[in-house]
């Protein structure tokens, strides 16, 4: 009984947290960056009439009893408050949980959490709870939690993405964009990471990751490429079905990758990697509305890679002409080298009879310009 009570307890308690965390989106202008929406958005439930304490539940699902949240569990929370709210890539989540994150063990401690809401936030209410901690002593209390040698929380082995096992592109005529992606294998975890890149921008999306054993491959279809292929070919059967397998595995996953649009898209790069969020979608058949998974804890990120920007066609026509242009007046000079070496040759030659070698080679230099272009008649 007293467990049936203590969770219709904890039930109600995240129900109204998210309630007022709900309530204090209203009116939020989207056109900040992440760290000023969150900013505003934590002073609004703190005027609502949050503790801070409350505010950091929030991100464990409401359970108060959590002291600790890690990076990946709070951009969670965030992204439920909405999409719109906080569209946001691996490159701006890092520099935002550094802010917060003071001894960078990627997680967030609730120290951490009210050190930033007291001492970041300029806001009146924040300010106000800043001094009524300060007189009742709290504040000491936080400011020594923070103080404490830093302690590692986890000592896992990190391991590597993989190597990269498949490339390809996806355009999405929705939101006009065109993304690299690229897929890399990490073995030892079963992950496959999903390098997201915006070709237009070159910028980078949020990564996404599944496990390897989820991506359903078509066995039959498999064996009958393979067996086709093997034919008359001295390829290795192996490395060649290794390279198969991963082609449709890449194509289960690129099936079910999507983008919705936002509303935030920056002033000065309407066609960023901000201005879309990647996701796998459920198609008919599968038995889970998404194979994505949370990145894990001890998996590194792939190295991110470098995309060109976009060459103008005109551009690269006009290049391809002049280097054809180049070519056929460097074959030109080659030929007419190689005539006037002949009749250097020829005029060597003729020194057994009457005609002058002298005369010869004037004869011969006369035909060509000091370039050794022919003359014309």
């Amino acid at each position: 009984m007293d467990l049936l009570r203590n969770s219709a307890t904890s039930i109600q308690i995240k129900a109204m947290i998210e309630n007022a965390m709900g309530n204090a989106l209203e009116g939020i202008m989207v056109d900040g960056t992440p760290e000023e929406r969150l900013q505003e958005i934590m002073t609004r439930a703190k005027e609502s009439g949050l503790s801070v304490e409350k505010i950091f539940g929030y991100f464990n699902n409401g359970d108060l009893s959590k002291t600790h949240v890690h990076k990946d569990k709070f951009l969670e929370g965030l992204e439920k408050l909405g999409d719109n709210l906080f569209v946001i890539n691996d490159d701006e989540l890092i520099e935002l949980i550094k802010k917060i994150d003071l001894d960078s063990d990627d997680t967030i401690s609730l120290a951490e959490f009210k050190a930033y809401c007291l001492y970041s936030i300029s806001s009146v209410a924040w300010k106000a709870e800043r001094k009524r901690l300060e007189e009742n002593g709290e504040m000491k209390k936080i400011t020594d939690q923070l103080k404490q040698p830093l302690k590692k929380k986890s000592n896992e082995k990190m391991f590597p993405c993989g190597e990269k096992v498949y490339r390809t592109t996806k355009f999405f005529w929705k939101t006009s964009t065109t993304l690299e992606v690229c897929l890399f294998y990490s073995e030892a975890l079963d992950i496959v990471t999903i390098q997201l890149t915006n070709q237009t921008s070159g910028k980078h999306l949020r990564s996404l990751c599944v496990r390897k054993k989820e991506c359903r491959i078509d066995q039959e279809a498999l064996n009958e490429v393979v067996s086709t292929s093997m034919e008359n070919s001295d390829l290795d059967e192996k490395i060649f079905r290794a390279s198969k397998e991963w082609e449709f595995c890449g194509k289960y996953i690129i099936a079910r990758l999507k983008l919705k649009q936002s509303l935030i898209i920056p002033a000065n790069d309407a066609s960023s990697s901000q201005a879309v969020i990647p996701y796998l979608c459920k198609l008919c058949g599968d038995t889970t509305d998404t194979i994505a998974i949370p990145k894990p804890l001890n998996l590194e990120s792939p190295v991110k890679s470098t995309i060109l920007a976009n060459i103008d066609v005109g551009e690269f026509d006009n290049a391809v002409q002049s280097f054809e242009r180049n070519s056929r007046s460097a074959r030109t000079s080659r030929n007419s080298a190689q005539e006037l070496s002949n009749l250097v040759a020829e005029a060597l030659n003729e020194i057994e009879n009457d005609i002058s070698p002298s005369d010869r080679l004037e004869e011969a230099a006369n035909k060509y310009l000091p370039n050794g272009t022919p003359k014309n008649d």
